[in-house]
């Protein structure tokens, strides 16, 4: 369904609860997604707008935040869903002592292989400019103004415990 998500994952999680939490229910989502009767998520958002009242106060909830959003054109209209996915995140980098097994490492957080710091670092000290990228919005990546007064970081600059061998 990407002619309806747009690679989105604020449209995927949000079509993906108003189904699971049936505010639109799935063999109808399916038939309107083989019909095309959706032309994007906003169509969407708009027959679930009929069903508001019938939905639970936390789904009706999510479901206001995405359709205000959507009214505003804002490409991240499920800021609460990227919050949590920011929080979610953090809490895999680097929370086990250093010197956890590599299988406790590898099953409960996120690491970055060591190819891949290698690589980096040997371009870097042959004068390569090295950066990454990210399509992470600043909800997905950033703390809020409050979490950074407490000491909380980007996860670009969280650190993270480096795994697997070298490649020299």
């Amino acid at each position: 369904c990407h002619w309806l998500t747009e690679d989105n994952q604020d449209y995927v999680a949000y079509l993906s609860i108003m189904v699971a939490g049936g505010a639109c229910a799935a063999d109808s989502f399916w038939a309107m997604m083989v019909e095309r009767q959706c032309t994007d998520v906003a169509a969407f958002a708009a027959q679930c707008d009929r069903r508001i009242k019938h939905m639970p106060a936390g789904l009706a909830e999510v479901h206001r935040e995405v359709s205000d959003g959507l009214r505003r054109a804002d490409p991240t209209p499920f800021k609460s869903f990227r919050r949590h996915e920011y929080l979610e995140t953090i809490a895999l980098m680097d929370v086990l002592p250093s010197d956890a097994p590599a299988a406790d490492v590898l099953n409960q957080e996120i690491v970055i292989t060591a190819e891949v710091l290698d690589v980096c670092q040997r371009l870097a000290g042959q004068g390569a400019l090295v950066f990454g990228l990210s399509d992470k919005p600043d909800e997905a990546s950033l703390p809020t103004a409050e979490m950074a007064r407490q000491g909380g970081r980007g996860i670009h600059d969280t650190p993270m415990k480096v795994y697997g061998p070298l490649l020299r």
